[in-house]
């Protein structure tokens, strides 16, 4: 997979970013947020040009051709992951005959393909560790629906704890196959 280096740097970059302080991300989208900047800027030289035409070339930078970063956040709009990497080697480029026949109202750059996708899950200081871990859970079946429907995909989940204490509470109520974050090598995430 060609991002498969600047992703697991992305993730390294934003566990770091999250251990040094986790009371900086008081919102699940605080993490979203701050995840998403880290992975476009490790992607930012990546920008894949998409041809569109649905709608009047005119509106179009250069003739139906749009640049964007591969990295986005709730996409594609049918899945809607937290973040999520565009396939660069799965792009349709605009053909009138295929939009007519899909029913299609609109380019593609809503709905094309992932080679992989994020999901967080954040448990605040108080939050039931179950209510989480089913979070989790539904996002994983939503990774692995999503897997089975493209060629070459990588779906990761990640559940965040805020505070330490409560993490080892956690821990010790039955949650003995997670993997604490001081056991993360800050040189390389261990996939």
């Amino acid at each position: 997979m060609k991002y498969l280096k600047k992703i697991r740097k992305s993730i390294n970059n934003f566990i770091t970013e999250f251990q040094d302080n986790p009371y900086n991300f008081l919102y699940e989208a605080d993490l979203q947020a701050i995840l998403f900047s880290i992975a476009y800027s490790n992607l930012k030289t990546d920008q894949i040009a998409l041809h569109g035409g649905y709608h009047n070339t005119k509106y179009y930078p250069t003739d139906g051709i749009i640049s964007t970063s591969p990295v986005k956040c709730e996409y594609p709009g049918s899945a809607r992951f937290d973040i999520a990497f565009i396939d660069r080697d799965d792009i349709d480029g605009y053909d009138a005959k295929t939009w007519e026949e899909r029913g299609w109202r609109n380019d593609r750059f809503w709905e094309l393909p992932v080679c992989a996708a994020i999901e967080l899950k954040y448990m605040q200081i108080g939050e039931k560790a179950q209510y989480k871990l089913n979070g989790c859970r539904k996002d994983l079946e939503k990774l692995r629906i999503y897997s089975e429907q493209t060629k070459e995909f990588i779906g990761i989940s990640m559940l965040l704890i805020q505070s330490d204490k409560q993490f080892h509470e956690t821990l010790s109520s039955g949650m003995s196959d997670a993997i604490e974050f001081d056991d993360i090598d800050k040189s390389g995430l261990y996939w």
